[in-house]
């Protein structure tokens, strides 16, 4: 599991080659749409999803939640909404659960290595995502 909530985060992961080029980018975008949402007036080296809630990534088969300091796995959480997503060659699944108003997981979890019935809980939630490169639809169903 890795937990990002800044863009040194991001750069981290990448120099240790945890992830891709391709998810890196996509991540940073994420990380800038999130900060011009949620606290435009802070310089992004600054901003941190720490208060908001992380972008989290699993690794292939993992479901676990206790990196978090959870108990139990993905499938105990009550969903808002599953996307699907395709970020360099490879399939997601993004999992976003509300904790409450201002906090929020996003859960990155890899189509590769996902128990069959794990597959299928999150190909039965899924919504394809409507930008062909990754991004959020504009206008979230929350």
């Amino acid at each position: 599991m890795h937990i990002v909530e800044t863009l040194a985060d991001i750069h981290a992961l990448a120099r240790k080659g945890a992830v891709t080029p391709a998810m890196a980018a996509h991540l940073e975008r994420e990380l800038h749409l999130l900060r011009d949402s949620l606290e435009p007036e802070v310089p992004m080296e600054l901003f941190s999803l720490s208060v908001h809630g992380p972008i989290v990534l699993l690794r292939p088969g993992e479901e676990n939640l206790a990196g978090l300091g959870m108990r139990g796995n993905v499938r105990d959480l009550a969903v808002e909404w599953v996307s699907r997503r395709r970020i360099g060659g490879a399939e997601w699944y993004v999992i976003f659960v509300l904790a409450d108003n201002d906090y929020m997981l996003q859960i990155y979890v890899p189509r590769d290595g996902l128990s069959p019935d794990f597959a299928e809980y999150l190909a039965e939630l899924a919504e394809d995502d409507e930008q062909s490169d990754g991004r959020l639809p504009e206008g979230q169903p929350f």
